[in-house]
């Protein structure tokens, strides 16, 4: 009797250690630990993704460091030129609702393989230009400059499906990097086909013919990586916010609008980036009153986006702590505030060294808020998809950019040092409004607290 007694009685705590230790789990997870996960393919997904984004900026750039060559060989002008250097802000706006309706009401994969397909027509279609000329160039660039918010703005969407909330920042930043990557290459290969130097014109189109057969090749060899390989989702999702439905774009837009924090952080970090923009367009006017030329200006260019690739490096551990993403897009906020003052000090001064170091600064602080503000868009922005976020804030500081790069021109007219200084100021002043909204931003971080919520207690 004892012996069956004690049986029943171990049987019962067996099965009462059982129970607790399933309370256990059930109080601490609303879902069980191993219900999201993470799949080694999806390194395999960043490197093709970050492939297409790297040759779109690196196709993109062409225009700008052959200027002079089109202008003498071609006979085209400075304007169509420009016109050309321009075309992807003035078309984020519909590369914006074009990237929302392929990556969100259709599929990523769609969508980043329709990237890649605009990429390769775009650059093979510049292999007609001894044939048709201007317009053929204008078409080409059409197609790139629409790839480019198809593309990049499916970077947060890509990470947020693929990558878990501890990492994604850090896979987001990356990506970015690889973008800043081409633009850096963009700059550098065209001179490794095009002597510019001696400018001969049967050579020099056959230069220009080989470049944009190189081109082409990439284009092609990354369209088949990207055909192949590329997956829009894994088979179950890394966290919460990844198994969310996707809204429609009238509803994304809505909501988007009535999101105070969210609108707020756009306009604020659109000003930054529309500072950005209108100095490097700007830059050679502003430099030619203090007697520098397209040497400086193209050395100031470099190191903006060398150190932007570095920047984006040194960010990586704050990238993925969505609660420290403000701070850190305040700090660099500052820190660009106060590099322009020292970039036009040195100007004044002829004071080169401090002016290089001052403008790696603004580099280095610039490239780093691109991911960051980014990351908390999307978080401020939940239940709205990445691609939507990451695009409507794309499309205002494209949009600032234009706008505040006509001012700086009106500024500036007839060039002088007084008009030139006057113009890095309207820079300062928009820099320090810029501050201002972000620092007033609530983190209402939604998308974060979502996902916490899913692994907090529950009572049963």
């Amino acid at each position: 009797i004892n012996a069956e007694y004690m049986g029943i009685v171990i049987r019962k705590r067996l099965i009462g250690t059982m129970k607790v230790m399933e309370l256990k789990d059930l109080v601490r997870w609303k879902r069980k630990p191993d219900t999201y996960k993470e799949y080694r393919y999806r390194f395999v997904i960043l490197v093709v993704f970050s492939l297409s984004s790297l040759f779109n900026a690196m196709a993109y750039v062409t225009f700008i460091v052959l200027q002079n060559t089109f202008v003498s060989i071609y006979g085209l002008s400075d304007a169509s030129i420009n016109l050309l250097a321009m075309l992807a802000p003035l078309l984020s706006l519909p590369g914006t609702l074009l990237s929302q309706h392929l990556n969100e009401s259709r599929s990523l994969r769609i969508g980043v393989t329709l990237g890649a397909v605009m990429n390769l027509i775009g650059v093979a279609s510049r292999l007609l230009i001894d044939h048709s000329g201007y317009s053929v160039l204008v078409f080409g660039q059409v197609l790139i400059a629409l790839a480019n918010p198809v593309l990049v703005n499916a970077t947060t969407k890509l990470t947020a499906d693929w990558f878990s909330p501890s990492s994604r920042g850090v896979f987001t930043t990356l990506s970015l990097a690889a973008n800043q990557i081409g633009a850096i290459l963009g700059f550098y290969i065209p001179s490794c086909f095009v002597q510019t130097d001696i400018l001969q014109e049967t050579r020099t189109k056959q230069e220009i013919y080989m470049l944009n057969g190189f081109f082409t090749l990439i284009a092609a060899a990354n369209f088949i990586l990207t055909a192949a390989f590329f997956r829009s989702k894994p088979p179950s999702p890394p966290s919460v916010s990844a198994e969310r439905e996707a809204l429609g774009f009238k509803e994304s837009l809505t909501e988007s609008i009535q999101n105070m924090e969210f609108m707020t952080l756009a306009l604020g970090f659109g000003l930054n980036s529309a500072c950005y923009c209108g100095f490097q367009t700007t830059l050679p006017e502003i430099l030619r009153p203090f007697g520098y030329g397209d040497v400086e200006s193209g050395l100031i260019g470099s190191v903006l986006n060398f150190f932007g690739f570095l920047g984006m490096l040194m960010v990586l551990p704050v990238s993925s702590r969505p609660r420290l993403l403000k701070k850190a897009l305040l700090f660099f906020a500052v820190v660009i505030f106060f590099g322009y003052i020292a970039w036009m000090k040195g100007l004044e001064l002829h004071h080169q060294t401090l002016m290089h170091i001052s403008i790696a600064l603004v580099g280095i602080a610039f490239a780093s808020m691109w991911p960051l503000a980014g990351e908390l868009a999307c978080e401020l922005n939940y239940p709205v998809g990445e691609t939507v976020s990451f695009g409507i804030q794309g499309t205002m500081a494209n949009t600032l950019g234009v706008i505040l790069t006509l001012l700086l021109s009106s500024v500036i007219g007839e060039v002088s040092r007084e008009s030139a200084v006057d113009a890095v100021k309207v820079i300062v002043i928009t820099l320090a409004l810029s501050f201002l909204l972000i620092y007033i931003t609530k983190d209402n971080l939604r998308r974060h607290h979502k996902e916490k919520e899913d692994y907090t207690s529950v009572r049963l």
